[in-house]
């Protein structure tokens, strides 16, 4: 959505209106700025008397509303209509001859500059010139939350920038860690604040294998805590702990050919100290007062995953449900334990539509109608013998978390030196290159409700009747 601030975009609306303007800003519940908006809707004309015919042309209608704030819940769809207006400085000052006039800094809490005669020495005509330190938009002084020039990064050494969508605040949990995460020392609880409760530990089992274990209550519920606080700030971790003492250095070192010091994989499991769940999914009606949680919190884990520049093992050692599925499944191997244990999209079950993302997601891993169709349409609860037949796992395992995830640092080391070159991540991006694209569109498709559904359906059918 930042991308299209400033662009002219169409809204259409859940009342078939459709609004076009300048969108000048946005927030997380998708209410929207629209400059120089003009509202198009159709009404059907009267029918004539004495005529047969039952259809009646309709008529578009047309009015300028001006400064438009738009609230989220009335969005069914946003598409682009064209790029920012141009803006030519120099036609704008061309003509123009300079006048006596001064500029000064104006804002809150900034006083008057004193008259052209009495301003100190450095500041008045014919004299060099010598702004004060720290002044917006004069030599000598960076913009407002612009760098001074030789001042270092905002990102911590080493770091990265984010992947797309993973927000400031996700760094910012890492960064009041330790300035450097290169040194950052394992294991690791996040969120690690005074009074936080932990959500994710990260580890290192093996000189080039990480391990992210998921510890959020009973049944490892994917909340918004979960996503921005701890499980997108351990990708990061981990991501730049590789690159940064691993890839690095073995790119830098001419005389190693091999570059086994880049190798690297990483294990996603649930607490090894239950045997029940990897995760039950997302709090359905927690989920339902935020509506865009998914889009702004959850599907950055998946694009992440998906892209993620070493092998990533989901090691199921319990039930994955709904978001739980769909987390493993954006991992590039999956292990299962071969008893209790279950894979299963059940929101038909209790009412809820799925996003965008979750499709397009199964879609690029499964390729079988049949299978979509049990998975989403039936809700079918694969055992783990159902899941490796039709290939939703990789391999099965007897025994509990322990033995999973011992088979786990087994692949992982197996295939740790597929990350040597630096090319894994980047040939994933473009394998999955639609699936990133529609994942992206879950960001401004709006998941709609079988009420709002119904009553779209009666509003087409009356305007036929």
């Amino acid at each position: 959505m930042l991308s299209l601030v400033l662009w002219r975009i169409r809204v259409t609306l859940n009342d078939n209106r459709q609004l076009v303007g300048q969108m000048l800003a946005f927030d997380r519940h998708m209410n929207l700025v629209l400059a120089d908006c003009e509202e198009f809707r159709r009404i059907k004309q009267k029918k004539k008397a004495n005529t047969e015919d039952d259809s009646a042309p309709s008529q578009e209608l047309k009015r300028s509303l001006g400064l438009v704030i738009l609230r989220g819940e009335m969005i069914v769809s946003l598409s682009v209509e064209g790029p920012p207006p141009q803006v030519d400085d120099d036609k704008k000052t061309a003509g123009l001859l300079p006048g006596p006039g001064r500029g000064g800094p104006a804002g809150r809490g900034m006083g008057m500059l004193p008259p052209i005669g009495a301003m100190p020495p450095g500041m008045g005509r014919g004299v060099p010139f010598a702004p004060p330190p720290g002044m917006p938009g004069l030599p000598g002084a960076p913009p407002p939350g612009f760098r001074p020039p030789g001042a270092p990064m905002g990102f911590p050494p080493g770091m990265p920038p984010p992947p797309p969508g993973l927000t400031s605040s996700s760094l910012s949990i890492l960064s009041g860690q330790q300035a450097d995460l290169t040194m950052l020392q394992l294991p690791i609880q996040l969120p690690s604040g005074p009074n936080e409760t932990p959500l994710v530990t990260v580890s290192k089992t093996h000189e080039h294998v990480w391990v992210i274990e998921l510890h959020n209550g009973v049944d490892n519920r994917i909340t918004e805590d979960m996503c921005v606080r701890a499980l997108g700030p351990a990708l990061i971790l981990v991501e730049s702990q590789w690159r940064d003492n691993h890839w690095r250095k073995a790119y830098e070192d001419k005389t190693d050919g091999e570059k086994k010091i880049a190798s690297g994989a990483l294990i996603i499991i649930a607490n090894r100290k239950q045997q029940k769940f990897f995760s039950n999914g997302f709090d359905f009606p927690k989920l339902l007062k935020k509506p865009h949680f998914i889009p702004n919190s959850y599907d950055p884990i998946l694009k992440h995953l998906l892209g993620f520049p070493i092998p990533v093992i989901a090691a199921i050692n319990g039930h994955a449900f709904a978001a739980g599925f769909m987390l493993a499944l954006a991992c590039d191997y999956r292990i299962m334990k071969s008893q209790k244990a279950w894979l299963s999209m059940n929101e038909i079950l209790f009412g809820g539509p799925i996003p965008r993302s979750f499709s397009t997601l199964f879609n690029a891993k499964c390729t079988d109608a049949m299978v979509v169709r049990k998975v989403f349409l039936e809700a079918h609860r694969f055992t783990a013998q159902e899941a490796l037949q039709v290939k939703l796992v990789d391999e099965l395992v007897e025994g509990d978390s322990d033995a999973v995830f011992a088979a786990a640092v087994k692949l992982a080391l197996g295939v740790s030196h597929l990350s040597r070159l630096g090319v894994y991540g980047l040939i994933k991006k473009e394998v999955y290159n639609r699936t990133l694209q529609g994942i992206s569109e879950n960001e401004t498709v709006r998941i709609v409700h079988p009420p709002e559904e119904d009553e779209e359906f009666q509003r087409k059918v009356k305007s036929r009747l």
